[in-house]
């Protein structure tokens, strides 16, 4: 939940990223923090327990990657570097190093489509999860929409040309952002019982817009708002 809340800030404070190039990489990742934690509350404890060691597996893998890393730029005792030195430590302080298991698969030894089924979420998934990662990955649909333009000479069969246009921030990332804070806190009550009546930091951002200047506006209903 806090991991919701740091990224919907940094996105809410940085508003040259509230554009179709930035916010899907922060808005994909707010979908798949919520995906994870909807995922892990089906048998808390034992995927809690997955989750974590998974997390420490892969912290120590990369320590062993880095260290190697060092002996081929010809340090010799790799150990003694104070950065190792220093991860070593932090690993140690969750769980020591020898008893640390590394899996290079996935943690929860199946796709993130199928985590969103289990835990009730595929119209997230499909919605939100699977266009953000567009851009995440760079994909073509994304570089064809944002990345290249048309030609206009008809002598050059009208051929794509790259180019890096500047693009005006649009608030609706922001919004988006904030939903999936509000979803995950309603995940979280939901599922624990939690009860609290003050209003949500999400109501006050749609009120502030949808009354800028204390009209009232009237606004066509938005197919995504539950996602």
């Amino acid at each position: 939940m806090a991991r919701q809340v740091s990224l919907a800030t940094q996105l809410a404070q940085s508003p040259s990223a509230w554009n179709g190039h930035i916010a899907p990489l922060i808005l994909r990742a707010m979908t798949d923090v919520y995906i994870t934690l909807a995922w892990i509350f089906q048998d808390r404890e034992k995927r809690t327990d997955e989750y974590v060691k998974y997390g420490l597996g892969q912290r120590k893998l990369w320590l062993e990657h880095f260290k190697r890393s060092l002996v081929e730029r010809g340090e010799k005792e790799p150990e003694k570097n104070l950065f190792v030195k220093a991860l070593t430590r932090q690993l140690n302080a969750e769980r020591f190093e020898h008893i640390t298991e590394v899996n290079v698969g996935a943690w929860s030894e199946r796709s993130t489509r199928k985590m969103a089924e289990e835990a009730g979420c595929l119209d997230l998934y499909r919605l939100a999860y699977t266009p953000f990662s567009t851009a995440v990955h760079s994909m073509w649909t994304h570089i064809a929409g944002y990345n290249l333009r048309r030609c206009r000479n008809p002598l050059h069969q009208f051929h794509r040309v790259p180019e890096d246009s500047d693009l005006e921030p649009d608030i609706d990332y922001v919004y988006r952002a904030a939903k999936y804070v509000a979803k995950t806190f309603a995940l979280f009550d939901r599922e624990t019982g939690v009860s609290v009546e003050t209003p949500s930091s999400l109501d006050q951002f749609v009120e502030s817009l949808a009354h800028p200047t204390g009209e009232a506006q009237t606004d066509s209903p938005d197919p995504l708002d539950d996602l």
